[in-house]
Formats: C-alpha cells, sequence, structure tokens
C-alpha cells in the first residue's frame, strides 16, 4: 500500500448508485431493545477505558452515525492482523469513551464487546462490561464477563455467573457455557440436550460441535484442529489437547492471550503465544513479563539464554529465556554482564518482530544501564529499543551518548537514522531531539502491504457508511471502515476506484491518528535493524575501543560477541 493514496473524486452519482445498491443487501437487524442507563452516559456504547494520553480517540468518534451502521463496521471488520499498528487502532477505536450512534442499545454495546473480545482484549471487555452493572437482569452484557473468567480458567465462576441469569439463558453463548458447566459436574445427557440446541439454532462455530460431541461421549480426538473460538479452545484443552506453535501461527488475539494465561498449557504453545501476543500489542509488555516470570524453567535451561542466542535465534522460547536470565542477575557485581546479555540480545535480532518482542521486555532494564563515555557499543541497539518500546528517557540517554561518544566518528549519523526513524512515530520528540543535536532529518522512503482479504461486496456498504459519516466525520466509523477497507482487493476500473476514493476520505477523518505513519514506522523498523547490522563492525572478542578508568587502566565493560545475522536479498 502506498504512504499517501491518491484521492480520486468520483461523481456523487456513481457513490449515490452504490449507495443506493446497499439498500438492497440488509444489515442485521439489532431491533430496538430496553437498557438500563450506564452511569456514564445514555447507553452502555458510551462506556471506554482510554485517556488521551493511553491512545483515546477524540470523543466524537460516533458522533453523527447510525446504530445500524457501526453494527455493519463492527461486525464486518477483521479481528485478526498481521501488523501491529491495524490491531491498535482497532483497540483503541473499541476502547475510547464517547456517546454511542444513533439509536445504540444493548445489543449494539454486545457486538462491540465481542469484536473487543475475539481481537484478543476479551478482559478489557469484560470490565468494561461489569462498568455497567446489573449483570444478571442483562444476560448479554454479561456474557463478556463469563467469557474471560472461562478464558482464564476459571470455569466455576463462569458456570456461577450463567446460573444467576434471571433472562436470556437460551441464548447460544449460554448454552454452549452451559453444556461445558453440565460436563463439569457430569451431566452428558443434559449437556447432549444442549448440543442438539445449538445445532437447532445452528449456533456452532469452528470446531465446537466435534469437540463438544468429543467430550460428551468421553471419546478423545486423534488430532486437534488449531482452536478458532474461545469455545474451541476450553473445549479441546479439556479434552486433554496440546497444541504446537505451528498450529498457532495466524491465530485470532482471543486463543493467542487466552494459551499465554493458561498455566497448563504446553511449553512450546504457552511460549509462542507469549511472544506472538507481546509482539502484536495483545499482551501489555508488564504482563507478558509477569507470565514469562511463571514459566517452568529450570535453572539449567535459563543458563544457556547466551547460547541460545547464537544456536537457536529463531526459537520462540530463545528471548524469554534470555529475559529471564537477565532478571535474575540482580546483584551488583552482574550489572556488566547483564548489559551485555541485554545488548546482545538486542544485536541479535533479525527481524522487526523479534526485535520488537526484546526491545518491549528489555527497555525497563536497559534503561538502568548507565553511559560510559566514550564507549557505546550497545548505544544505537538500546536508542531504538527505546524508539520501539516508546521508552523516551532511553532513547533521550542512548541518542545523546552517540552524538557524544568522540571515539566513534559515525555517531552522528546513526543517531540521525534513528530519528528519521523515530519521526514516523513520534515527529515532535524526534525534531526536538534533532534540534538539540544539529541533526537533519531525513525521510525514510518505505512501503507495506496487507495480507488478507475481504469480499468485494462489503464495498456497498461500505459507500452507504462513508455518505452517512461526510458530514460527523466521526473518527470512530473512519477508523473500522479504514481498516476493512486496507483488507479489500485493489481491484481494477471502477471498483478499485471507488476503494481509493473510500480509504482517502476515511484517512481524511483520521488525520490526527495517522494509522499511515504508525505502519511506515513498522515496515521502515526491518530497513532500520539491517542498516544497523551491516555498519555494526564485527570482532572476534568484543568492541575494538575499551573505555580508561581515571587510573588509566582498561575498565571492564560490556562486549558484543553476538554476530548479527542480516537476511540475504530476496529471502523472505
Amino acid at each position: 500500500m502506498p504512504r499517501n493514496p491518491i484521492h480520486k473524486a468520483l461523481p456523487a452519482l456513481v457513490l449515490s448508485a452504490f449507495a443506493s445498491a446497499a439498500v438492497a443487501q440488509p444489515v442485521q437487524d439489532i431491533g430496538p431493545v430496553e437498557v438500563e442507563t450506564a452511569e456514564f452516559g445514555q447507553n452502555t456504547f458510551d462506556i471506554g477505558s482510554l485517556t488521551p494520553s493511553t491512545g483515546a480517540l477524540q470523543s466524537t468518534l460516533w458522533r453523527g452515525t447510525q446504530a445500524e451502521d457501526i453494527a455493519f463496521l463492527l461486525q464486518a471488520v477483521p479481528t485478526v492482523y498481521s501488523n501491529p499498528a491495524e490491531l491498535d487502532l482497532l483497540r483503541r477505536v473499541l476502547l475510547s469513551a464517547g456517546p454511542g450512534p444513533d439509536g445504540a442499545d444493548t445489543d449494539l454495546t454486545v457486538i462491540k464487546l465481542r469484536t473487543l473480545a475475539d481481537a484478543g482484549f476479551y478482559e478489557e471487555a469484560a470490565s468494561l462490561a461489569e462498568l455497567s452493572g446489573g449483570l444478571s437482569r442483562q444476560p448479554k452484557l454479561a456474557q463478556a464477563v463469563a467469557y474471560a473468567d472461562m478464558l482464564n480458567g476459571d470455569l466455576a465462576t463462569a458456570c456461577r455467573r450463567g446460573a444467576n441469569l434471571q433472562a436470556g439463558r437460551s441464548e447460544p453463548f449460554w448454552l454452549k457455557l452451559r453444556l461445558l458447566c453440565y460436563l463439569e459436574n457430569g451431566e452428558t445427557a443434559a449437556a447432549d440436550l444442549s448440543l442438539g440446541l445449538l445445532r437447532e439454532q445452528d449456533a456452532l462455530e469452528g470446531g465446537e460441535g466435534q469437540l463438544f460431541t468429543a467430550l460428551i461421549n468421553g471419546a478423545t480426538p486423534q488430532s486437534f484442529p488449531a482452536p478458532e473460538t474461545g469455545f474451541d479452545y476450553v473445549a479441546a484443552r479439556q479434552l486433554g489437547a496440546s497444541f504446537t506453535a505451528g498450529q498457532l501461527e495466524g491465530a485470532s488475539g482471543i486463543i493467542l492471550r487466552a494459551i499465554a494465561n493458561d498455566p497448563q498449557a504446553s511449553l512450546e504453545a504457552r511460549t509462542y503465544a507469549i511472544r506472538e501476543g507481546l509482539y502484536m500489542g495483545v499482551l501489555r509488555p508488564s504482563d507478558a513479563r509477569s507470565l514469562v516470570q511463571t514459566l517452568q524453567l529450570s535453572p539449567e535451561q535459563i543458563a544457556t539464554a547466551r547460547e541460545a542466542l547464537e544456536t537457536l535465534p529463531d526459537d520462540p522460547l530463545t528471548p524469554l529465556l534470555v529475559w529471564r536470565a537477565a532478571a535474575e542477575m540482580t546483584a551488583p557485581e552482574f550489572t556488566i554482564d547483564r548489559s551485555a546479555l541485554i545488548g546482545d540480545a538486542l544485536q541479535a535480532a533479525q527481524t522487526p518482530e523479534e526485535f520488537t518482542v526484546l526491545a518491549k521486555l528489555f527497555a525497563p532494564m536497559a534503561d538502568q544501564v548507565e553511559v560510559v563515555v566514550n564507549y557505546t557499543p550497545y548505544a544505537m541497539d538500546y536508542a531504538l529499543a527505546g524508539i520501539v518500546a516508546r521508552n523516551e528517557s532511553l532513547i533521550r540517554k542512548w541518542t545523546g551518548a552517540l552524538t557524544a561518544d568522540q571515539s566513534n566518528p559515525d555517531g552522528l549519523d546513526q543517531a540521525a537514522m534513528l530519528l528519521s526513524l523515530l519521526n514516523l512515530r513520534d515527529p515532535a520528540l524526534a525534531t526536538s531531539l534533532a534540534g538539540q543535536n544539529g541533526i537533519t532529518i531525513e525521510p525514510i522512503e518505505t512501503s507495506w502491504s496487507t495480507d488478507q482479504t475481504i469480499a468485494r461486496e462489503l464495498l456497498p456498504d461500505l459507500v452507504r457508511v462513508s455518505l452517512n459519516n461526510a458530514r460527523g466525520e466521526a473518527e470512530g466509523a473512519a477508523a473500522l471502515s479504514w481498516l476493512i477497507l486496507a483488507h479489500t482487493e485493489d481491484g481494477d476500473g471502477l471498483l478499485g476506484s471507488i476503494r481509493e476514493t473510500l480509504l482517502a476520505d476515511a484517512e481524511e477523518i483520521l488525520v490526527t491518528v495517522d494509522i499511515e505513519g504508525e505502519l511506515a514506522f513498522e515496515a521502515a523498523l526491518g530497513q532500520v535493524i539491517t542498516a544497523i547490522a551491516a555498519a555494526r563492525p564485527l570482532y572476534e572478542n568484543g568492541p575494538a575501543i575499551v573505555p580508561e578508568e581515571a587510573n588509566g587502566a582498561p575498565a571492564s565493560g560490556p562486549q558484543s560477541r553476538i554476530m548479527p545475522r542480516v537476511k540475504p536479498d530476496g529471502d523472505e
């Protein structure tokens, strides 16, 4: 996708024609229902947990929109992405507070919370649902809370929530949960009845039917498909399933987070889920570090961390193993060894994913490392880690170290390259640091692409939504439309032109969000990692320049012995 798509103006008559066509394609009727007023606004859709400082969109994000339009967008938007920036945009939209669309009701709120949960943020969805209160009388909102209980391994609490409902017990979600609860209590006949009701409602998704049947019959399948839904995963785990990292490639955020939080999951599956969840932003760095701390790793395994950097750089366990090793180096005499291990780990990263995971894990530790004057073997790596982890202290400390290092003739150029990357994500900070150090920021040319497609049949409805949103310029609707359009086929001719126009319209509304800048940052990160590795001198026994203590004796310091692995041209 180009950095700045061309906005092609199309005749209003053409757009109107597609809007008319959209009318012929009915959107699911969510119908009017009675809603208890939430204390935060006129309906439960208003509730959000983000603030402007934590990434919230403007409170007018739904201004002028209609409930049926937003229902369509929420049901059409992808919840699985290859770019963290896109998933983060979806998270920000769904966790931002603001008056909901006209006609918003509990059903629309449930769609919003389900989309949030499917993207991997099921604990956040549960928190929002709990804020509305009166869950025993609102079975649709209570689903989000029970779902989180179940996925976090507390099936008993989820079952109690279902038993306490005053209405809505025949809805598919509660039938599925009750089936699992019956089986937990040994009531197979009742579970079989629930399964029959689910089949009558055509409400089974993914592998739920096969897995529920196996549970009822007490027969363990010879193999398990990759889980698609939360119920898939819970049922499979009750059958003793153990998933491989290969099975989890492309898994949704809800599956990654459930496995990461599951202490009974295999080390291979849990390691992959933690690493992938951290990279994509499904897991907060602090939560990921806490989970890594709980992994059952022997002292012998942890002792192999440095060796793993050289021999198993692509193993999902390696970055977690190295972090555990560094986290245990708490004694003062290990300070130099720990800073060297962190630096070597960062230097060993070859891909943006590898570096991002390490940066998010190590940023707090790296920020504790003190700068040694005119000795900066890891300065570029620490500064880049700060940029990736959004740690301003780390950025300032190590870009400053680069520019001040008189032993490094390329320090200023290296800092300039890093600030050019930072400029894609945080122009204000990049401009400030460049001015302080006399650096000119050069633009980085890059491009990105998406790897999923959505049926072109969605375009007419997207035209209708775009026309309805033209006056309100609601960021929420624009962001959801953009995420859908970014994953449609380019196409040629009229449909392709309409898609480009709708994308450009959404981007104009999202000017303060700058999703393109973040996508450009992610694409440019790989270029910078390769450039840093290519520019790094390789020595058999550490850096050539060793600092001196005040008495003139050589000082001991971190030494880089990890040879960077540069991806060959054409290697994907």
